[in-house]
């Protein structure tokens, strides 16, 4: 069985560098922490690797040194699925800046007790994700690798050498979806690993090596978080409910953490009772990829149903539809009011309805929603943006998604009112949206920007008055830019 950890208000007992948390209905779940100031617990130390000045030392600046850190199964004899792997990594001091070498990799799998660099253990089977800063031929240049079972599956060119301790996240989503970050760059989004079932009782591992070259690398904070939170329930407060699940996930768990649900809530309802989803200063992935049906969040017209409580929030959503938003009087978006991070998959959000603007959602200030094969309708924003309201510095990349029957009391976009920010729409369609006045698709102001693929978005009526105005009583009116693709 995968493993999984409910949302019950856990105590969490640190036992050296393993954080136990305990369940009475699924027994001892573990997640890993250490800040290396004490010997890490279950973990061995290879090579050259050494804890040195409060972090783990992989490699010192010195040529033709290798070390590892290898630590042991710490989930029993469970099948894992998902993790979230966290760290600040430091490479840097390099006798010769222009040559650092050679790079450091995360393993995951059987991974041997022996001493390894950047590629990992040699013949290897599991996953490698290796950030290689030295060019070997015929290497095309710095680069970051995922490798899994021995063979090459993903590769990215990007120099990982930074002469500076930045963080780094490695997360495997549901269906064998690899995600990685360094420095905040998004180096790999839902890389599919080929045949994927998970690993039982996996080892982790982190290795380094230096040549005719040198760098320091050290790796300091690390969390692994290797199951997801559990919602068992269709309720709204308690053990195993949504809500109590996305509390858990900001402040039981120190996170980054996945939120899965049980099998018999495919296709089921959760009703809110008047208090919104809110995500604080968490990054969370809301998975309900396991349910044919997914489920479905319903703020029953009596509040919003989804917003960020604060800018660093960073939500994945994942075939999760959001319904029944309804705000009274100067209250903007219904459905979410958002300025942080947000990400949609095969989700929607519909029926949602405000008297002021923003049916579905607002994104405000710094905000940035991506959305793929999504579906917004029905929603209502009777002061504009019947679907949504954007302004500020914020930003909106649509894919392969639907925009219809939404609509607004007034002439500021029925379905879009693009008041400031940049939006990207690739292979949308925006179709039967209703404007008592005469815009019945997009509104668009100045500093709004907007690129529209054109061949393969599609709008009806086409891309002219009522589905396209561009305000040009707001100086300077900015002409989107048509791509054809």
């Amino acid at each position: 069985m995968a493993c999984m950890k409910t949302s019950s208000s856990i105590d969490a007992l640190i036992l050296g560098a393993v954080i136990a948390f305990s369940t009475a209905a699924q027994g001892e779940f573990l997640s890993y922490d250490s800040d290396f100031s004490t010997a890490p617990a279950d973990a061995t130390l290879h090579g050259n690797a050494s804890l040195t000045d409060g972090v783990l030392q992989l490699t010192p600046a010195v040529i033709n040194r290798v070390g590892s850190l290898v630590i042991g199964n710490f989930t029993n004899e469970n099948t894992v699925t998902v993790f979230d792997v966290v760290l600040d990594a430091f490479t840097g001091n390099a006798t010769n800046a222009a040559l650092p070498a050679d790079g450091w990799c995360f393993v995951w799998g059987d991974v041997p007790a022996l001493s390894f660099g950047e590629n990992g253990p040699a013949n290897f089977s599991g996953l490698v994700v290796s950030f290689d800063y030295f060019v070997n031929s015929p290497e095309p240049g710095r680069e970051v690798t995922v490798t899994w079972n021995g063979v090459q599956i993903g590769s990215v060119l990007y120099n990982s050498y930074t002469n500076s301790t930045v963080p780094v996240h490695i997360r495997l989503r549901q269906g064998g979806l690899l995600d990685v970050w360094h420095n905040g760059v998004r180096l790999f989004e839902g890389l599919s690993i080929p045949n994927f079932t998970g690993i039982t009782s996996p080892k982790w591992g982190f290795g380094a090596r230096t040549g005719g070259q040198t760098a320091k690398v050290t790796l300091d904070n690390l969390r692994i978080y290797p199951e997801p939170i559990l919602v068992t329930n269709l309720s709204t407060s308690g053990e195993g409910s949504l809500p109590h699940s996305v509390e858990a996930a900001a402040n039981v768990y120190p996170g980054p953490n996945q939120i899965q649900f049980k099998d018999s809530l495919d296709g089921q309802t959760i009703i809110l009772t008047g208090t919104p989803l809110q995500i604080n200063n968490q990054t969370l992935v809301v998975d309900a990829s396991t349910l044919a049906n997914g489920i479905t969040v319903n703020a029953n017209q009596s509040s919003r149903v989804l917003v960020s409580g604060a800018s660093s929030a960073n939500l994945f959503l994942n075939r999760v539809k959001l319904t029944g938003g309804k705000l009274t009087g100067s209250l903007p978006g219904a459905g979410l009011y958002w300025d942080a991070s947000l990400e949609m998959l095969d989700s929607s959000i519909t029926n949602c309805q405000t008297d002021h603007v923003g049916g579905a959602m607002i994104l405000a200030d710094s905000g940035t929603i991506k959305a793929t094969r999504c579906t917004f309708s029905g929603n209502v924003g009777s002061g504009g943006g019947g679907m949504m309201w954007m302004q500020g510095s914020s930003k909106l990349t649509l894919h392969h998604c639907t925009a219809s029957g939404n609509s607004s009391a007034n002439n500021i976009g029925a379905a879009f009112a693009f008041l400031g920010g940049t939006t990207m729409l690739d292979h949308c369609t925006i179709s039967s949206n209703n404007s008592s006045s005469s815009v019945g698709g997009i509104y668009m102001q100045s500093p709004a920007n907007l690129n529209l693929k054109i061949r393969s978005s599609q709008a009806t009526p086409p891309l002219r008055i009522p589905t396209l105005i561009l305000a040009a009583a707001h100086s300077p009116a900015k002409e989107p830019i048509l791509s054809e693709w």
